[in-house]
């Protein structure tokens, strides 16, 4: 019996999901918190954006090596697609480095979202 269960591949494809939505949970904060009146629904997706941007940032802290930190950050911090990221750091890195490297933190991040009870 695991005390905390280990990530598996469906904890890792949903990590990968809210990660991509990421851009658009952000715009939805900025534009939800300066209306003035919320309705029901527009609050609870309000708190409920918010709470998922906190657990993925904070699974983002959890990453130490700074190469997994920039090559994730690029990719679905800042929302671009995986070919753009690629592009992006092929002059440093291998194809397949750049992937374990994006695996090895959206590993990370999907321990601290199901940890937090998101996935």
């Amino acid at each position: 019996m695991e005390i905390w269960p280990s990530v598996t591949e469906e904890d890792v494809k949903a990590a990968k999901d809210l990660l991509q939505k990421y851009p658009l949970l952000c715009r939805r904060i900025e534009v939800y918190s300066q209306k003035e009146n919320l309705s029901p629904k527009e609050n609870m997706r309000l708190i409920e954006d918010k709470r998922k941007k906190a657990e993925i940032e904070a699974g983002f802290k959890l990453i130490l090596d700074d190469q997994v930190k920039r090559i994730l950050e690029y990719r679905y911090i800042k929302g671009n697609k995986h070919k753009y990221t690629r592009i992006r750091f092929e002059s440093s890195y291998s194809v397949s480095t750049i992937n374990r490297r994006i695996d090895e933190g959206v590993r990370i991040i999907a321990e601290c979202l199901k940890l937090s009870g998101l996935i």
